[in-house]
């Protein structure tokens, strides 16, 4: 994008030196290509399934009456009528689809946005678990795969269309399985499965509405592969061909297809589609605004007068005052009043301009209504700095290309580019949230071309550009924008000021060291993970030799096993690392962190923890921990991980320290470390748990010293867990044992009493045991007599 306004901007000076700035020609040039106008499938159809009845059955009225208050939506009462009527009616065939319009309910009054459905789906399982042969049950899974679908979880929504569609393969709503695979499968950008998805639908199924819309689908995937012609084709056939009511829910088909019009310089075409989608009762109101200004980029490509124009770029602005293209083509509508402003007016207007200019975040908007002010201030003399040069080189007729003179413009435009770069990149702000970012590129790239390319001054020119883009990725990756950071190491290696000689090995620590704190947080791990491999060629020149152990973490985080058996082929860290070169202590505690955890996935356990025991920032402490912790268990060393665990445990924020001793309780019971169950019940007691959870650290600690013939210990240990949690699941068992310790301590009665009750509770286990032990405690007490 860039590339291209910077081409437009010498393309502008061009026409500007020609005299044919009177129509705004260089204005025209800049164009803003509209985004897709994407808007989500509702394929709800319980609507049609959840109706009254006129059956003469048990419970009609009553049933029909729930379904008003379904209709309605009225909940509370719902629930209410539903209980009554389970208890009034319990053989009524009707609790069939009462039980899947509870389930319906449930979806549907979840909090919009929501991602917790889980009483939803525990209702809807139970249901198909009592009718799984009910024709109710695909319109409620239908319900489901819709709703995951409209709160965003597209994999989710994809699962479940599929199993829905396997399972119900004959039902009416088949079609819309369909529609949801092609629905869900587009959201995830997998345009090839919902092409498959969506062309099955056209073939097997003859609802009007589906087939309206899996063609639009069809379409928007073109639009989205770029295959513009196709797409158009499609969304001009289905307007002209399918029913009219049909298509008016899906309004974004003219939206796009104004802009594929617009894009052809069909303007009369083009304004009928866009006039068309802002007819329309379900428009998106985020595609509105570009629609509008589509309208507005018509009338200033026509014609019309200037006034014309500039009415047609505010009243933009006053239907779509507090967003960014609102704000936009308020820029633009004042801008090309500027030429006839008197100078009060001339500064007024700028005022308000640099004020919108402020508030739009969009950063292409943003960078392309700077430039437009800047070429428009160019036009009517108002240029300052480096645009001041370029005028002054075309109006004064000197030759600023050698000589003195060339000299003294080239020493001026350097120090205005020094001290530019220091007043943007001291501002203390990420370079993400201004636009001052892409300005400076362009101002770079311009300077480059014009003033500095081929010349003594090209090299000082290039280290400039350097150091600014490095204080930019500085303060862009400090600031978690590793995204924008990278796309700044982007821009400078495909920009003509880009110097392979640059990657020396100062410059690879400075890329490196923010990556590697981001994967070292487990919080940004993953999400950089992804981010580091979808930036693989600009990352490669930097991230190589020793700091190829980086792709190998960043693979072991995402899990994916093809990556890592490619990257452990590549970069065979452990060599690389043994003659690490002096670098800061926290890049090279992360790289031998990363080089554990590559042989403790390869199972070279040994390897792992030599390297593991080499990391000496106390800032991993925790992590090397957490990784041996892992280890250990993976190898069956219950004593080695228990001891670790241990050491990771008051590390650990205080939510998850009782799911870590559950976990050292594990290790514990199946390691039968029974001499560490007091300290690990001493340490559960320091937390709220729960009765049952207290008891049972109190039964490991009674086990382990029945275990050790601490017999007076584990009685109070035993009883205390029965005590506590009657019962609990450890309860019989802890019963049986307690039993076995007064046996031991020769006090049958108290032994006999504990078994007896233990029998009682008919444990299927443990009772028959107690009552084995009785007999046998029967007919000693006989053989002694």
């Amino acid at each position: 994008m860039l590339r291209t306004v910077f081409t437009l901007f010498i393309f502008s000076l061009v026409s500007f030196a020609s005299g044919t700035t009177a129509d705004f020609n260089y204005l025209k040039q800049i164009d803003i290509p509209h985004p897709f106008c994407e808007i989500r499938a509702d394929l709800m159809v319980a609507g049609e399934y959840f109706v009254p009845v006129a059956n003469d059955l048990p419970g009609v009225k009553d049933y029909n009456a729930i379904i008003l208050l379904y209709q309605k939506k009225q909940w509370e009462q719902l629930d209410k009528k539903i209980v009554n009527f389970r208890k009034i009616y319990e053989t009524s065939p009707l609790l069939e689809p009462l039980t899947f319009l509870y389930a319906e309910s449930l979806f549907e009054r979840a909090p919009q946005g929501s991602t917790d459905l889980k009483q939803a789906e525990k209702v809807l399982r139970e249901a198909l678990l009592l009718y799984p042969k009910s024709e109710m049950a695909p319109v409620v899974s239908a319900t489901a795969a819709s709703e995951w679908l409209k709160r965003g979880m597209f994999e989710r929504s994809l699962a479940l269309y599929e199993s829905a569609r396997h399972q119900y393969p004959f039902h009416e709503v088949s079609c819309v399985f369909l529609m949801g695979l092609g629905e869900a499968n587009f959201m995830l950008r997998n345009f090839k499965n919902a092409d498959s998805a969506l062309n099955l639908l056209l073939q097997k199924c003859r609802n009007a509405r589906l087939r309206v819309q899996a063609q639009l689908r069809l379409a928007d995937t073109r639009w989205n592969e770029n295959r513009f012609s196709e797409a158009e084709a499609i969304y001009q056939n289905t307007l002209k061909a399918e029913n009219e009511s049909y298509v008016r829910h899906y309004p974004s088909a003219y939206y796009h297809l104004g802009e594929l019009k617009y894009r052809k310089s069909n303007w009369k075409q083009a304004k009928y589609y866009f006039d068309s989608y802002l007819k329309q009762e379900f428009r998106d109101p985020k595609c509105v605004p570009w629609a509008l200004k589509r309208n507005a980029d018509i009338v200033f490509r026509s014609s019309a007068s200037l006034e014309t124009v500039v009415g047609a770029y505010l009243e933009t602005r006053e239907r779509t005052p507090y967003t960014d293209i609102g704000r936009f083509c308020h820029v633009r509508g004042l801008l090309l009043g500027l030429p006839e402003a008197s100078q009060s007016e001339y500064e007024r207007r700028v005022k308000v301009i640099d004020e919108e200019l402020e508030e739009i975040s969009d950063s292409t908007l943003k960078s392309t209504a700077f430039l437009e002010k800047g070429l428009l201030l160019l036009d009517i003399g108002k240029a300052a700095a480096l645009d001041y040069l370029i005028r002054l080189n075309e109006k004064t007729h000197f030759n600023l290309s050698e000589g003195p003179i060339a000299i003294f413009v080239r020493e001026k435009l350097l120090s205005f580019l020094a001290k530019e770069v220091d007043r943007v990149t001291n501002q203390g702000v990420p370079a993400a949230k201004t636009n001052e970012v892409s300005t400076l590129f362009q101002t770079f790239e311009l300077a480059h071309s014009v003033w500095l390319k081929g010349t003594a001054f090209e090299k000082r020119g290039r280290r400039l550009f350097g150091n600014m883009v490095l204080k930019f990725y500085d303060n862009q990756a400090g600031h978690g924008a590793l995204s924008q950071a990278f796309e700044l190491m982007s821009s400078w290696m495909n920009s003509p000021l880009w110097d392979n000689q640059a990657v020396d090995q100062r410059l690879r620590y400075r890329v490196a060291m923010p990556v590697v704190r981001a994967l070292a947080n487990k919080q940004t791990a993953r999400s950089v993970a992804e981010l580091i491999f979808n930036n693989e060629k600009i990352l490669n020149p930097f991230f190589n030799s020793e700091f190829s152990s980086i792709w190998v973490a960043a693979a072991l985080e995402l899990g994916d096993e093809e990556k890592i058996a490619s990257w452990i082929g590549k970069a065979q860290p452990h060599r690389q690392l043994a003659n690490l070169s002096p670098m800061p202590q926290e890049l090279r505690s992360y790289l031998m962190f990363s080089t554990g955890k590559f042989f403790s996935h390869i199972k070279k356990y040994a390897e792992a923890d030599q390297w593991f025991l080499r990391v000496k920032d106390p800032a991993f402490r925790n992590q090397v921990l957490s990784e041996r912790f892992q280890m250990y268990q993976k190898q069956k060393n219950y004593l080695k991980a228990f001891q670790l665990g241990m050491q990771l445990h008051s590390t650990l924020e205080t939510g998850s320290q009782p799911e870590h001793l559950r976990t050292l309780y594990s290790l514990v019971q199946d390691g039968k470390l029974w001499k560490n169950a007091p300290s690990l019940l001493k340490l559960s007691q320091k937390y709220n748990l729960s009765a049952n959870e207290r008891a049972s650290y109190f039964y490991l600690a009674g086990l382990a010293d029945y275990e050790l013939k601490m017999v007076g210990r584990a009685i109070s240990e035993l009883e205390k867990a029965v005590s506590i949690d009657p019962q609990s699941d450890s309860s019989a068992e802890a019963r049986f044992k307690l039993g076995k310790c007064y046996l031991l301590r020769r006090h049958s009665v108290q032994a006999r009493k504990i078994w007896e009750e233990l029998v009682r509770t008919k444990d299927v286990f443990w009772s028959p045991l107690a009552r084995n032990e009785l007999e046998l405690l029967t007919h000693d007490m006989r053989v002694n007599k």
